[in-house]
């Protein structure tokens, strides 16, 4: 068994090799305390310094390599655990048709990119299919959703929030700030109520409603 003078030689021998305190605990099989004891007057010259500042980056920027590497794996395993659920529900629905009907309809006018689900329409009648359609295949109610109005400002005075909570039967507090924008298009139309917007910030949902459209994309080119 080594003596305790002799491995302190060999501690400070390593640190002017440019290993880190961690390092040597683990070479020496010691704590990091007693490399510290052993090494903290040993005076580096620039030489070792560089090496010891070198060694220490590219212990770091594989230490964040690693840890890229393992969030990567975690959510690819995610993102595979979810496709392979969205397909048994797809196989499962597939031939249910207001199923089917919401999937092509969010695929037209929903959200695209984002963590977020978002369908936006002016039509309350498309707005009711895609809130009944949440509500059987996702799970999800429409009370629990929030709701944002995009509104002409020639129309601020109406009381369009009012139209589309009586019509979707959906509570008016769920409701966002209205979005307004300038426009001639509506400026003189009496049924424009504006567009509103369904949205449900779970990435989960989202995830499951990609993954039913590519399923959708695949089940009819074949």
């Amino acid at each position: 068994m080594k003596d305790i003078v002799q491995t302190g030689k060999e501690a400070i021998e390593l640190r002017r090799s440019g290993l880190s305190y961690s390092d040597i605990a683990s070479e020496l099989k010691v704590s990091k305390t007693s490399v510290s004891n052993w090494v903290k007057n040993v005076r580096l010259t620039e030489g070792e310094r560089n090496i010891l500042e070198k060694n220490l980056k590219s212990k770091i920027d594989r230490g964040r390599m690693k840890a890229s590497v393992s969030n990567r794996a975690r959510k690819i395993f995610k993102e595979k655990v979810a496709y392979d659920d969205a397909e048994k529900e797809f196989q499962k629905y597939s031939k249910d048709p207001l199923f089917m009907i919401g999937v092509g309809l969010y695929w037209s006018n929903g959200l695209k990119e984002g963590s977020r689900f978002q369908f936006m329409s002016s039509d309350p009648a498309m707005m009711k299919i895609i809130i009944a359609w949440m509500e059987k295949y996702l799970g999800f109610s429409r009370k629990g959703a929030r709701y944002r109005l995009f509104l002409n400002i020639t129309h601020e005075s109406k009381e369009c929030e009012q139209y589309w909570a009586r019509n979707l039967n959906i509570p008016q507090e769920s409701f966002q700030k209205t979005s307004y924008f300038r426009s001639q298009k509506h400026k003189q139309s009496r049924e424009y109520n504006g567009s509103l917007a369904v949205i449900v910030t779970r990435v989960n949902v989202v995830r499951r409603v990609i993954a039913w459209q590519k399923l959708a994309m695949r089940y009819y080119s074949q």
